[in-house]
């Protein structure tokens, strides 16, 4: 089942019985399916939250000002670079190699082993940066495809995220969520398809909702908005 309405969405992201589809539990310690089976994105119940908790806590680590400076000082380097060093991680090679079937679960002998590269960080560490790498890069490309120099950045992101979502689909067992069609509902958003930066604060479901809303909203916001006003500068 494929939603595409934003009521629909919001419900099926409320429901706490609609879970991840499961992820083989039995795969070869070190490799990418092992790891998926280990983080919590895929996990449900009791050992999503003890996962996520553990994600929670060492975000609390990072302050997203700091994060933003940070990533100020990088307009240099290539966008799908700055999370993983704005986190202060060396190994952005391992983090892409890995983070290319994080989300689809596809395997290669170079993700496997870029996960034993980064074992040492430790798995909440390697889920930060794993989630944090395609969608951090992908609110960047798409953000700079619309600034024109002059939109504030907090309202560029923001109309981003709800017109263009890094991540366009979320998946529940026997359910896809269309976040595209979903934060373009009309009766949720007027003239839904304009990218329209002056909407304000309008209630877009890329960061998730619900039960399982996105742990690190703040500081990918942080790293892309550093990002994008060192490219100002």
């Amino acid at each position: 089942m494929v939603i595409t309405r934003y009521a629909q969405a919001t419900a099926a992201l409320e429901d706490s019985r609609l879970v991840p589809p499961p992820v083989p539990q039995d795969a070869e310690p070190g490799t990418l399916a092992w790891l998926r089976a280990q983080v919590s994105r895929f996990a449900s119940g009791p050992v999503h939250a003890r996962r996520r908790e553990e994600v929670v806590a060492l975000l609390a680590a990072f302050d997203p000002a700091e994060l933003r400076a940070r990533a100020r000082g990088m307009a240099g380097l290539p966008y799908d670079e700055v999370s993983t060093r704005a986190f202060g991680v060396e190994q952005v090679e391992a983090v892409a190699r890995a983070a290319a079937g994080y989300l689809s679960g596809e395997e290669s002998p170079e993700a496997d082993a870029a996960v034993k590269e980064l074992l040492p960080l430790g798995i909440p560490m390697i889920t930060i940066l794993l989630q944090a790498h395609a969608s951090t890069a992908g609110l960047i490309r798409n953000a700079l495809a619309h600034d024109d120099g002059r939109i504030p950045v907090k309202d560029l992101l923001h109309e981003t995220l709800r017109h263009d979502p890094p991540l366009t689909v979320t998946r529940r067992v026997g359910v896809e969520i269309d976040l595209v069609a979903a934060n373009r509902d009309p009766e949720v958003f007027p003239d839904p398809d304009r990218f329209d930066p002056a909407r304000g604060r309008t209630p877009h479901l890329t960061f998730g909702h619900g039960v399982r809303p996105c742990p690190a909203s703040a500081h990918a916001l942080a790293i892309a908005a550093g990002y994008l006003e060192g490219k100002r500068s």
